[in-house]
């Protein structure tokens, strides 16, 4: 059975009434989870391009999540659950080593990668799923109800 695309999209970044950069996303859902993709580009100056690839399990725990800075200088990173751990392995521009950050966090953590804004769309549906009740073809929330997610920043190390 093929992916189903859950939502597609891109968001734009104005600066002074100028569009200065650009999001577009696809959110997919397959047997096994989820997967957002994105790719970030620069509309002004020097060209810059960054993509991310999340994939998560059917019950919303990471399993991997990728990320490409493919101009002007390529650099990527990686984050995996392992356990009870998180594992990230990062090449900086220009840099020949890659670099293992460990994270004492469980694979239910969420991503929220600073340079990606449908991170923050999973983290709300996340959010959704968790505290709000489907009822008569709605969504109702609880007012004033409050939810705690363990989140890593992965650029943040």
């Amino acid at each position: 059975m093929p992916d189903r695309t859950l939502d597609a999209g891109s968001f734009a970044i104005y600066v002074g009434g100028r569009r200065v950069a650009t999001e577009t996303f696809s959110i997919t859902q397959g047997v096994a989870g989820a997967t957002a993709a994105s790719t970030f580009r620069t509309e002004t100056g020097d060209a810059v391009e960054e993509r991310s690839e999340l994939q998560v399990s059917s019950k919303g725990d990471l399993r991997s999540y990728d990320w490409k800075q493919v101009s002007p200088n390529p650099a990527h990173a990686t984050l995996t659950a392992d356990g009870e751990m998180l594992m990230q392995h990062s090449q900086a521009a220009g840099q020949a080593t890659v670099q293992e950050h460990p994270y004492l966090l469980p694979a239910s953590t969420s991503v929220l990668d600073d340079y990606f804004f449908v991170h923050r769309e999973v983290l709300l549906w996340r959010f959704l799923a968790s505290v709000c009740r489907q009822q008569s073809g709605s969504v109702e929330c609880p007012p004033g109800q409050k939810h705690s997610f363990a989140t890593v920043i992965p650029h943040q190390t």
